[in-house]
């Protein structure tokens, strides 16, 4: 399977992936501390899972993503490409 980084990518947040959601959102916009509720309307979908482009996850949550991690970002540290439509 081939996939690109401007591809989307479903996944369940842990705390932590909360945590650098929020990190992201604080060193890049003056938000006061959250997501911008917009965005993170449109980025959650009905079940509580939440969506990025695969380079946008890289970009937030890429510094918690190796072997051994204490603060993965994702539950089960598992990515969903979803099927083409």
């Amino acid at each position: 399977m081939k996939i690109n980084i401007n591809d989307e990518i479903i996944v369940r947040l842990t705390p932590a992936g909360e945590a650098a959601w929020v990190k992201y959102w604080n060193e890049h916009t003056d938000n006061g501390g959250v997501v911008p509720t917009s965005i993170r309307e449109h980025a959650t979908l009905k079940d509580g899972r939440v969506h990025f482009q695969l380079w946008t996850a890289m970009a937030i949550f890429g510094d918690d993503c190796y072997n051994g991690s204490k603060t993965l970002p994702f539950v089960d540290n598992s990515v969903e490409i979803p099927r083409p439509r």
